[in-house]
């Protein structure tokens, strides 16, 4: 894009005054170089990043390849804006430009081609009108006879000024041969009034020229834009891909489900509340008192009697008690209680069951058989 508006500056550079020509195409070429530089490296970055054993180590290049990528996406911009703005100042260049070569038409072969060419090409003629040519003394006057009548009479300040244009002027879709010398004065053409028809362009070269540049460069800008909104996209994704590596890696496990994030600091990081802070509080006392008692505290139960005994087997082991007050004031914490009674003493043995009192008491009434 950037070599195409630098070539077609470069044909009009003499209709051109005060313009440089070579700011914006270098600077869209050199954006362009700069993109593909930054898409080949993110390119890179991407497949390497597919690798979770390498994520650890690419991670760190990720966040400055984002910030490289903003930048350039900056000058993209710049470059888009910079192609609108020239289209006034070409403008303005043209409408002095194109006078300013006209005066040197009779003297300067070079600049006589070109806007010969330009105005068969653009089909144009003079710089607004093609009466801008009778104010330019453009007609040499080596092929005029300066002594004869004609002559003398469109002398003006020393100046040979007739109302003829340039050949080039005449347009082919005439029928009519062109008449291009005297072209005002109807009484030396047969049946022609040059105010109802001529047989010459009746559209000035400035805005012929600029209705060619300007949809050059609004198509230029417009392409520049899209690839600005596109470069933004990728930053977007970039930064997605980024976080989310990060996210990954903090977790322990590159291959993990992460979060990814745009803005601020990792969702996931945020700084705990006061009452979430006061419940890791309370778990961490409630796991101390759970390992208190259950080095400290032993309970003794005892087993049901069997009939072949003779004494009852105590079996010894660590209980632990633990109450939660889960009232509706202390639900949102969760506040852990120790159990307000822990039995320091072993209970008392259970007493002998019912049935089995009064079987005795029959068997010694009995002689001691039943």
């Amino acid at each position: 894009m950037g070599t195409y508006i630098k070539l077609a500056l470069e044909e009009k550079i003499n209709l051109v005054d005060k313009y440089n020509s070579d700011t914006l195409p270098w600077m869209v070429i050199a954006v362009a170089l700069a993109s593909l530089i930054i898409n080949a490296l993110g390119f890179v970055l991407g497949i390497l990043t597919q690798n979770p054993e390498r994520r650890n180590t690419i991670k760190q290049f990720l966040l400055p390849f984002i910030c490289v990528d903003i930048v350039l996406a900056i000058f993209i911009f710049a470059s888009g804006m910079l192609a609108f703005a020239h289209i006034q100042h070409l403008h303005h260049s043209f409408t002095h430009g194109i006078l300013d070569a006209m005066k040197k038409y009779k003297t300067t072969k070079h600049i006589k081609i070109v806007i010969d060419q330009t105005q068969m090409d653009y089909e144009c003629c003079g710089g607004e009108f093609y009466t801008d040519w009778f104010n330019v003394p453009w007609v040499s006057e080596v092929y005029v006879d300066m002594l004869s009548t004609y002559a003398k009479s469109k002398m003006a300040d020393g100046k040979f000024l007739p109302d003829d244009v340039p050949f080039s002027c005449c347009s082919v879709k005439s029928r009519r041969p062109c008449i291009h010398h005297r072209v005002q004065e109807n009484k030396y053409h047969h049946n022609y009034d040059y105010r109802k028809q001529t047989t010459l362009h009746m559209r000035g070269c400035r805005d012929a020229i600029m209705t060619y540049f300007e949809q050059m460069l609004l198509t230029a800008g417009g392409i520049i834009v899209g690839i600005f909104v596109i470069r933004v996209i990728g930053i977007f994704v970039a930064r997605f891909l980024q976080t989310a590596v990060v996210s990954a890696l903090e977790k322990g496990d590159p291959e993990c489900p992460s979060t990814a994030w745009l803005f601020g600091a990792c969702p996931t990081k945020s700084t705990p509340s006061t009452e979430e802070r006061e419940l890791d509080e309370q778990r961490k006392g409630l796991f101390d008192d759970i390992d208190e008692i259950d080095s400290e505290s032993s309970f003794e139960v005892y087993e049901k009697p069997s009939q072949s005994a003779s004494s009852s087997r105590r079996i010894s082991y660590k209980p632990i008690s633990v109450g939660f007050d889960l009232n509706r004031e202390s639900a949102k914490s969760l506040s852990p209680k120790r159990s307000s009674s822990i039995p320091t003493t072993p209970p008392p043995p259970p007493p002998p069951p019912a049935a089995a009192s009064i079987r005795r008491a029959s068997n010694a009434a009995n002689g001691g058989w039943n």
